[in-house]
């Protein structure tokens, strides 16, 4: 939760339901995944694709300067949003 930065996801609250569920209440994007825009060959990604990598690095720094490791980076734990911002979770 106390993680900021533009292209990472920010997670609010996290805990336990009274049924013993565990929860996340993270930023909503308005968006699509990143694995689905590549499957469906999307328009969204013409000429544009390779513009989301150059984020995922900062994004990482920053990430590892904060002592987290992401485990499962790949392109369905990407969003992409209507101004091609991209965004990890």
């Amino acid at each position: 939760m106390s993680l900021r930065h533009k292209n990472i996801v920010q997670t609010f609250e996290h805990g336990l339901t009274t049924e013993g569920e565990p929860y996340l209440v993270m930023e909503l994007i308005d968006g699509m995944g990143f694995n689905y825009l590549i499957e469906t060959r999307s328009q969204q990604l013409e000429g544009n694709a390779s513009t989301s990598w150059p984020r995922w690095p900062d994004a990482l720094d920053y990430l590892h300067r904060q002592s987290y490791l992401h485990r499962d980076l790949c392109p369905r734990n990407v969003m992409v949003t209507q101004g091609r911002r991209r965004q990890a979770d």
